[in-house]
């Protein structure tokens, strides 16, 4: 795995990780953060190596940390924790990361941001933020919102939309959106349920089921065949296999469990 930074200097140390793909603020630059847990992940291997675990034949070519993509035309980007271009059964497939520790989802639902939204308006302030959401929601369930999505976690729209335009930018129509859920001493059960039970909110309303570890197909967006992952590790780790069919236009993903022992 090649790590590019900014100015296109490759990655090595965990120094070059803050010097060359820093978080957005010092302060989340700390021991039990997902920023520097994170990194010391991708720097050490660590990542490298569970993901061909995870998918065995893997080949993560590049990765590219704090990477931003545009997916509409309105400002503010989509900024991965970290996008990877990898090739799997000889086909190219790409991976963007949300990394998670203590921190949540972003404490706004859809119907959160729309009020705010809408009060900046009568308040004769300009946001192109309701035009935003209705241009996320319409990309990725072609409908008009309801009552259902206004109650999902705004920042898992623009993330997985982020994905599908990380895709699509480097002509690749295979991803996976890879919620990484850090077991940090800080890191409490309640917090993982809370990230998890989010990202199955989101997953259920493509008509699909999420389970910890296991990739999820979600359907195919903008020519992109988009899956979902919630990846967290145990002490009784799953082995999961990953089969892509080269010739169709979905993912089928199938899990084996450890023999318990006897």
């Amino acid at each position: 795995m090649k790590i590019i930074g900014k100015g296109n200097k490759e990655i090595l140390t965990l120094d070059d990780y803050k010097k060359y793909a820093p978080p957005k603020e010092e302060y989340q630059w700390v021991d039990e953060h997902s920023a520097k847990e994170f990194a010391r992940k991708v720097v050490s291997g660590t990542l490298d190596n569970e993901l061909k675990v995870l998918f065995p034949g893997i080949q993560v070519v590049l990765a590219y940390p704090e990477k931003e993509t545009y997916f509409d035309q309105f400002s503010g980007p989509r900024n991965h924790d970290l996008a990877c271009i990898a090739e799997l059964n000889n086909e190219k497939i790409t991976l963007c990361f949300e990394a998670k520790a203590t921190e949540d989802f972003g404490s706004t639902t859809v119907k959160q941001e729309l009020v705010k939204a809408n009060n900046k308006i009568q308040n004769g302030e300009n946001t192109n933020v309701p035009k935003r959401i209705n241009g996320l929601v319409d990309k990725l369930w072609n409908k008009p919102i309801d009552k259902n999505i206004e109650t999902l976690r705004y920042q898992l729209l623009h993330a997985t939309a982020g994905t599908i335009s990380f895709a699509k930018e480097n002509n690749i129509n295979k991803a996976i959106f890879i919620v990484y859920q850090l077991e940090t001493a800080k890191t409490s059960s309640e917090i993982c349920d809370d990230h998890f039970g989010a990202l199955k909110d989101f997953v259920n309303q493509f008509g699909k089921t999420i389970e910890k570890n296991v990739p999820c197909y979600i359907k195919q967006i903008d020519n992109v065949d988009l899956s979902i992952l919630f990846l967290q590790r145990k002490k009784d780790e799953i082995q999961i296999r990953f089969v892509c069919y080269a010739n169709t236009a979905k993912m089928r993903f199938s899990k084996k469990e450890k023999d318990d022992k006897k």
